[in-house]
């Protein structure tokens, strides 16, 4: 049976857990084992372990070259086979398991056969490829970054082949503590002081593009993406229409000069409100909904839709509608943050207990945020289904809450593929939204079952 745990260590609960029949060696003999799926290994012991521990299980390593054969061995039934190629001196070597049920054998398959695929992308591209692709994929500025024509035909091949509100650290850069001029939309308060990185961005790039908050903690500064920027504008008009749920979204202030490492250089930026301001412990989840393979910018790098196909065929974007792109939860016990890397969400198989993990503090599940979280999502879906202005084809949703305190909400984010219709230059190429409003309704489910 396949086992349901309350997380208790974000990097090691497993993507698939349960008993497994295992045929011997040497012998035509079936053996009962508990079977752990984590990361790239396969753990297998004759006991139930305590706390997923591995110290005392067998291994299989589902490196590069790994195949899982489905074909049932000697007929029996939901059976399935991970060949090992050989290496040096070792030979080829082949486990056999079976499971009990088509729906359990559907599970591990699934499962296995997306971190095999996951770990050839890892072997076929160059050693640092695939985490530029995805963590480009879930930032908007992702354009910025040129690959080379063997890197795209590596990626092509391959898809064709497997179909606290202040900031504690200052920016060290020359915007830091210079005084930046407000370009259109409304001046907020404090937004003349000093920058910092801001500490609260799970996802999206780092570094000279992370994000950056004035030092009363209230406004954010996001690196600016045009198009972003203009459905962020056409937001703003909106905000006071009667039909218009503008509490779906931050609060825009419009844009900011800020200038640059180089003399003469500026950077725009656009400014936001700061969701977490007044959270002692912000635990932040950042959801990628929908997705387009085809790429929507004429602009664009033709390896843009690649990239894109690399990331939602390894994901769960291919088969929910959505994608975790970063996390981090305040564990109360052990008074400190847990938090999920770039190239660990995109390994991540079994969204139910990712998000699990999201609201576990370490001691108990917040079942007190779960309604809001499921009535937010259920209005955004409900406005999403009424609404015929814009086009969300790839955007966020942000879950947040307070790791201390009672505060919690829901957001859409993100815009750097999302449109107003009457956009002429583009009415012609926007495909439909379906994804988007697929990934919603996953998303409900999920948390239902939490």
């Amino acid at each position: 049976k396949m086992q349901k745990q309350s997380p208790t260590n974000n990097r090691t609960v497993p993507t698939c857990e349960g008993w497994l029949l295992k045929k011997a060696k040497r012998f035509n003999t079936w053996k009962d084992w508990y079977c752990m799926l984590i990361g790239s290994n396969l753990y297998y012991n004759s006991k139930k372990p305590n706390d997923h521990t591995t110290e005392k299980a067998r291994l299989i390593h589902l490196g590069a070259g790994s195949v899982l054969s489905l074909t049932p061995l000697d007929g029996k039934p939901n059976s399935f086979g991970i060949i090992i190629p050989a290496l040096d001196k070792v030979k080829e070597r082949k486990h056999w398991f079976q499971t009990t049920s088509q729906e359990t054998f559907k599970v591990w398959t699934d499962q296995l056969q997306k971190i095999i695929d996951f770990n050839s992308i890892k072997t076929t591209t160059s050693p640092t490829l695939l985490d530029r692709l995805v963590a480009e994929e879930n930032d908007p500025h992702s354009d910025s970054y040129n690959m080379n024509a063997s890197m795209v035909g590596s990626v092509g091949s391959m898809i064709a082949s497997t179909s606290s509100p202040k900031p504690v650290h200052k920016q060290s850069s020359a915007a830091s503590g210079l005084a930046a001029k407000i370009v259109g939309g409304e001046l907020a308060e404090g937004s003349e002081s000093e920058f910092g990185v801001f500490t609260n961005q799970v996802a999206g790039h780092k570094g000279k593009n992370a994000m950056l908050c004035d030092e009363s903690g209230k406004t954010i500064f996001k690196p600016l993406n045009k198009r972003e920027y203009q459905f962020y504008k056409r937001l703003h008009q909106q905000r006071n229409s009667p039909d218009f749920p503008s509490d779906f979204f931050p609060q825009f202030f419009g844009k900011k000069e800020v200038p640059g490492e180089q003399e003469g250089e500026k950077r725009e930026y656009i400014q936001l409100e700061n969701l977490t301001m007044g959270m002692k412990k912000p635990c932040i989840c950042d959801l990628k909904m929908g997705g387009n393979s085809k790429g929507t910018d004429p602009n664009a790098s033709k390896l843009k839709p690649l990239k894109q196909q690399v990331v939602q065929a390894m994901t769960t974007s291919s088969s929910l509608g959505y994608r975790i792109v970063g996390m981090k939860v305040w564990d109360v016990k052990q008074g400190t943050f847990r938090s999920m890397t770039k190239l660990e969400t995109t390994v991540v198989r079994d969204m139910d207990k990712a998000l699990e993990s999201f609201v576990f503090d370490g001691q108990k599940i917040r079942e007190d945020i779960l309604p809001l979280f499921i009535q937010r999502c259920q209005d955004i879906i409900d406005w999403f289904r009424r609404q015929d202005n814009y086009v969300f084809l790839s955007s966020s949703i942000l879950l947040y809450y307070d790791g201390e305190g009672a505060g919690h909400d829901v957001k859409m984010i993100d815009f750097a593929h999302s449109f107003a219709k009457d956009e002429e230059q583009d009415n012609q190429m926007l495909p439909d939204d379906d994804v988007y409003l697929q990934g919603m309704m996953n998303l409900i489910n999920t948390l239902k079952r939490l």
